[in-house]
C-alpha cells in the first residue's frame, strides 16, 4: 500500500513539473501573486449608476497619456491586469493606466446586449475625471480591449472616436450589426490582434460560442473582413510582407503594418496561431522570439502618434524640474 502511494505521489509531482514547465514556456504566470503597486480606485456617476475603475500610475501624471484597458465579458479587473501585464507595462512607458469595470460585460454593439450607451458615457466621464484629478493629456487617450472588451473598443472607435488617439482589439471581432458604423467612422490608428485557433470568437465569422460561462453569443464578421473595413476606413496600404514571429510548440504570429495615405491613419494586424481565446503571449525560449499582445499594441501606439509617449513624458518631467 505504501509503495502504491509513493508511485501516486511521484506521478503527481511529474504532472505538476510538466505543467509548470509548459506554462513557463508559453509565458503564462506560474503563480498569481498580488500586484505590487496598489491601484487607485476611481468612482463616477453615470446615468444614475455608480461605475468604478482602478488606476495605476508611476511618477508624475500631469500631461501623461491615458491607457484604458477593457476586460473580457466574464473577466475581472485584477485578473486582467495581472494576465495582460498592462498594469506594469503601461506605467513603465509613462502612461496612466485605467481598468474600467463592467461587472455584467460591455455593451459592445451586439443586439443580444441591447442599445444602452451607459458604457460609452462611462468612458467619457472617466476621462473627464482623470483630466481633473490627475491632469492627464486628453489628446492622448488610447484603448486596449480583450474579447468582449475588444469589441467594445471597436464600438467606442465607431461611436465616440473623438475620445481616442488610438485603439487595439485583441482576440475580438466586429459584431455584424456594427460593421457599417465601424467602417464609416473617421480614420483612427488601430491594432487588430486575432488568433486563427480562437474557439470562442470564430476567425471565419459566424456565431460566438455561448452557454454556461461562455457569454451571450451573437454574430461577428470574419477577421479578414474586419481587416478590410479598417484598411478602407484608415485609407491605409500595406508596407511590405508580413513579418513572422516564431514561438514555442508551433505557435507563431504574422504581423502586417499598414501606412496611412493622405488624411488616413496607420493600422497594424497580427494574425496569431496559438492557444485560441487567450491573451496572446509567450517568452523568448530556446531560439524563439518572444511575443506579447500588449507590447505589440503599445509599440504601435508609440509609432502611430510620433515619439514614444514614455519618452515625451520623461521630457516633460525634466522640463518641469528645470
Amino acid at each position: 500500500m505504501r509503495g502504491g502511494n509513493l508511485v501516486l505521489i511521484l506521478i503527481l509531482i511529474l504532472l505538476v513539473f510538466f505543467w509548470l514547465r509548459r506554462r513557463a514556456r508559453l509565458g503564462r504566470p506560474v503563480f498569481m501573486p498580488r500586484l505590487g503597486r496598489r491601484p487607485r480606485r476611481v468612482t463616477v456617476a453615470v446615468q444614475g449608476a455608480r461605475r468604478e475603475a482602478e488606476v495605476y500610475a508611476s511618477g508624475a501624471t500631469a500631461g501623461a497619456p491615458l491607457l484604458l484597458c477593457f476586460h473580457g465579458g466574464l473577466g475581472q479587473i485584477e485578473r486582467f491586469a495581472r494576465g495582460s501585464g498592462l498594469s506594469s507595462r503601461g506605467p513603465a512607458r509613462g502612461y496612466v493606466v485605467a481598468f474600467p469595470s463592467a461587472p455584467t460585460g460591455w455593451v459592445d454593439g451586439r443586439p443580444e446586449l441591447g442599445e444602452s450607451t451607459q458604457d460609452l458615457d462611462f468612458v467619457e466621464v472617466l476621462i473627464e475625471k482623470l483630466a481633473v484629478d490627475l491632469r492627464i493629456d486628453t489628446s492622448r487617450v488610447f484603448a486596449i480591449g480583450v474579447s468582449n472588451g475588444g469589441m467594445f473598443v471597436e464600438r467606442l472607435a465607431a461611436e465616440r472616436p473623438a475620445l481616442l488617439a488610438g485603439g487595439a482589439a485583441i482576440i475580438a471581432s466586429v459584431p455584424a450589426r456594427m460593421a457599417r458604423s465601424v467602417a464609416e467612422a473617421p480614420p483612427l490608428p488601430f491594432a487588430l490582434i486575432c488568433d486563427r485557433n480562437d474557439q470562442i470568437m470564430p476567425w471565419h465569422g459566424g456565431q460566438i460560442m455561448r452557454g454556461q460561462n461562455r457569454g451571450y453569443g451573437g454574430e461577428v464578421i470574419p477577421v479578414e473582413d474586419v481587416l478590410e473595413l479598417w484598411v478602407h476606413r484608415n485609407r491605409a496600404v500595406a508596407t511590405g510582407a508580413p513579418v513572422r514571429v516564431a514561438g514555442p510548440e508551433g505557435h507563431f504570429v504574422d504581423i502586417q503594418d499598414f501606412s496611412a495615405q493622405p488624411g488616413g491613419a496607420p493600422l497594424r494586424f497580427a494574425a496569431v496561431t496559438g492557444e485560441g481565446h487567450r491573451w496572446p503571449r509567450w517568452p523568448a525560449y530556446r531560439g524563439t522570439t518572444g511575443f506579447d499582445a500588449g507590447e505589440v499594441a503599445l509599440d504601435f501606439f508609440a509609432h502611430a502618434v510620433g515619439p514614444s509617449v514614455g519618452a515625451r513624458q520623461r521630457d516633460a518631467s525634466r522640463s518641469a524640474r528645470a
